[in-house]
């Protein structure tokens, strides 16, 4: 029997007597013999995961789709531990990964530098090293060394010449002189410097 009635084609006819009626499906709006498609995405009638899924408008209906570094149906959605399931591109040995939802950090490792996928180490010996002005820096993975030039000792002040060191022993008003003496004795500096005491002071 052909169709009399003009419903729309995303309507349902009910017949009645004498006459019929027209009502749009679910997922549309309108009289019955006209209906748009209802965007329950952009209008927010969705049942979709909030935080952790996107919804996709479809005609008539919606697709809940989790998002990227989340599993499950769309409608309930968790966090994927890339860390835990070693899934990451982070550098493995120069990053530390850190998941949180929906997704995970990368930061390179204290002493180098980068986005967490590529670390370089950092060359503290031009930028940021407190070596004396007296002793070399060495670029060490991660760190630096210092180490007192030849003819210099260290002794908490930095690095000295012997010569320097004997000046500011025999300069000190806090020591008695025989201490001062003894400190000079135990840095084994030479009998020839030692004769110079009265230059010196």
């Amino acid at each position: 029997m052909k169709n009399t009635h003009n419903c729309s084609n995303n309507a349902n006819c009910t017949n009645t007597e004498g006459s019929y009626n027209c009502s749009c499906i679910s997922g549309f709006s309108g009289d019955g013999h006209q209906c748009q498609d209802i965007d329950e995405c952009s209008e927010n009638s969705h049942n979709c995961s909030n935080i952790t899924a996107s919804c996709n408008n479809t005609t008539g209906s919606f697709k809940c789709i989790c998002k990227p570094g989340c599993s499950g149906d769309g409608y309930s959605c968790t966090d994927i531990d890339e860390f835990a399931e070693n899934i990451h591109n982070c550098n493995k040995s120069n990053a530390t990964c850190t998941s949180s939802k929906g997704s995970l950090n990368c930061s390179c490792n204290p002493g180098l530098s980068g986005d967490g996928y590529n670390c370089t180490d950092i060359n503290e010996c031009v930028q940021n090293h407190n070596c004396s002005e007296n002793a070399n820096c060495t670029i060490t993975e991660g760190s630096c060394k210092c180490s007192c030039n030849p003819g210099f000792s260290e002794d908490g002040h930095g690095c000295e010449a012997p010569v320097d060191k004997m000046k500011r022993i025999l300069c000190s008003d806090w020591l008695p002189e025989r201490t001062k003496w003894a400190h000079i004795a135990r840095s084994g500096l030479p009998a020839l410097i030692l004769r110079k005491k009265k230059n010196l002071t």
